[in-house]
Parts: C-alpha cells; structure tokens; sequence
C-alpha cells in the first residue's frame, strides 16, 4: 500500500480543521448564551446551551487559566468545576 505524505498531511489538516471549527462552535455557544450565569459549571452549560458539552465535558477544564496542557485559556477556573469566562 502506498500512502504519500500528501495524503497524510490532507487527514491531519481536515482532522485539525474539524477540531477547531468545534471549539468555535462551542464558544460561540457559551459566550452568546444569555440565560448561562456568570458563574457556571458543565451542567450549566449543557443545561442553557442544548447539552453542547455533553460529549466534551472536560472542555472547560482544558481551556481553564494554567491548564496542564498549555491550551489556549477561554476561561477562569473559580474552583473546583466552577467557572467564569475570561
């Protein structure tokens, strides 16, 4: 079987491509949410954005203030679970 590096650069730049339009989508929802309370948790946001986190429930803890993983930060942890946007 013959792959060439095009084909691969093609799968990780559509795979790449489908991640971010999701994060846009999932901020976009939060941020235009205007029944979500300042201070929010999961449950809140899949409570007043349509279930939007209920396949991604960490999406917020990775895109918290000094997350382990140097994601790009969106929100400001609070406490354990508890959220603001940044």
């Amino acid at each position: 079987m013959n792959i060439r590096i095009s084909h691969i650069f093609f799968i990780y730049y559509i795979s790449n491509y489908n991640q971010f339009n999701m994060r846009e989508s999932i901020l976009n929802t939060i941020t235009n949410c205007k029944t979500l309370p300042k201070k929010f948790r999961v449950k809140d946001v899949n409570k007043f954005c349509n279930n939007i986190l209920i396949n991604s429930p960490s999406f917020l803890s990775k895109h918290c203030e000094n997350n382990p993983g140097n994601y790009n930060t969106f929100f400001i942890r609070i406490s354990k679970g508890l959220y603001t946007l940044k």
